[in-house]
């Protein structure tokens, strides 16, 4: 089953918040083991202001980003936001820390690593490569530190540092890649989606094409078989189209038709029912359940209201034929191909109507019986 663009959408958005929420949580963890295991003892001072001040302090924005993204689950990246810009300075700082102290960044690289690769899934591929540059600098700023540069890098930490800029630019580079072939299936799978609907879809009036409104047709006279119920159908052509067309331009003669399929979809409200243009000034009208009296009615009423007003500057009458199944459930042994039978003579019937409501002089509403065997 070809799935709509929006289910897809939908399913990546909420893909972005689960990716969010199990880093966070993988950090929280982290933060809470690493400090349990660390030889520093855990006081207040130690967690705000000590060795593990750092880590706290992204532990603690990490909580909130969680806490925002589930009251928020919709807004995942402008959520992320200001926790990326928190990240960025605590990583500033902390890189400028293990600077000072030449130590290897092995924790931190690791965490921004994985940033690194969610950047592009939840900014999409051209944001997130911006923002993971973005993240590279704020490292390579943090690197240059003022108070350090007496003391040097041996080649030991310049190789650690070099190894975690190399590895934090081949995740963001190897995820953004990813998610352009994603956004790629997305863009070619909206086209897709969109070109099913334009041949679904007449594109002057909005209503359903000839090939869909006989395909509903069709699955009409099914359901009136099995339910034994009523199915009237009408026709309806408008009276004198082509002098439109011939005297004030086929854009005239396209709002014409676009005004009368909205009139005429205004006072269709059965319920499983249909109005479809079935070619050149012609509509179709299914209406399920409906007995012949009501449809008659209803076709009345659909008359009155294309000739109520005129369209611009245009009078316009319409005429309708109709005609009505009604029957009782279909027996056994009826032919299989008795459905598509039916359809054609509903059809023919709602025709032949038609042109005896157009050669008794126009506007007005002929019905013809029907009763196929």
């Amino acid at each position: 089953m070809f799935t709509h663009p929006a289910n897809l959408r939908d399913h990546l958005a909420a893909l972005r918040g689960r990716v969010v929420l199990l880093m966070n949580a993988a950090f929280l963890t982290y933060a809470v083991v690493t400090t349990l295991l660390s030889p520093v003892p855990i006081t207040p001072d130690a967690l705000m202001n000590g060795p593990h001040k750092y880590r706290t302090w992204a532990a603690l924005l990490v909580t909130l980003g969680t806490l925002a993204l589930w009251r928020w689950p919709r807004q995942v990246r402008l959520v992320y936001v200001p926790y990326l810009i928190m990240l960025s300075l605590l990583s500033i700082l902390e890189v400028r820390s293990l600077r000072v102290t030449n130590t290897a960044p092995f924790h931190l690289a690791l965490w921004l690593t994985g940033n690194m690769a969610v950047l592009p899934l939840i900014f999409g591929s051209r944001t997130g490569a911006k923002l993971a540059a973005g993240m590279i600098a704020a490292i390579l700023v943090g690197l240059v530190s003022p108070q350090a540069d007496a003391m040097g890098l041996d080649g030991y930490a310049l190789a650690d540092w070099a190894t975690t800029l190399i590895v934090m630019a081949a995740a963001a580079a190897s995820s953004t890649m990813l998610m352009q072939i994603i956004e790629n299936y997305l863009n070619a799978h909206d086209r897709t989606a969109q070109a099913l609907e334009d041949a679904r879809v007449d594109t002057v009036t909005g209503l359903p094409n000839r090939a869909i409104s006989e395909a509903r047709l069709d699955a009409a006279v099914q359901d009136a078989h099995l339910h034994g119920t009523p199915l009237s159908v009408l026709l309806l052509d408008l009276d004198h189209f082509k002098a439109v067309n011939d005297e004030h331009g086929h854009q005239a003669g396209d709002r014409v038709l676009r005004a009368c399929a909205e009139r005429i979809a205004a006072h269709v409200n059965v319920p499983h029912g249909l109005v479809g243009r079935w070619g050149g000034e012609e509509f179709i009208v299914v209406l399920p359940g409906l007995p012949e009296p009501e449809a008659r009615r209803l076709g009345e009423r659909l008359r009155e209201v294309v000739a109520a007003t005129p369209i611009g500057d245009l009078p316009l009458t319409t005429s309708v034929g109709g005609t009505t199944l009604q029957r009782g459930p279909l027996h056994p042994a009826a032919p299989p191909d008795l459905h598509a039978q039916v359809r054609e003579n509903l059809v023919r019937a709602a025709d032949l109507a038609l042109y005896q409501a157009k050669r008794s002089g126009r506007n007005q509403v002929c019905f013809l019986p029907l009763n196929p065997a």
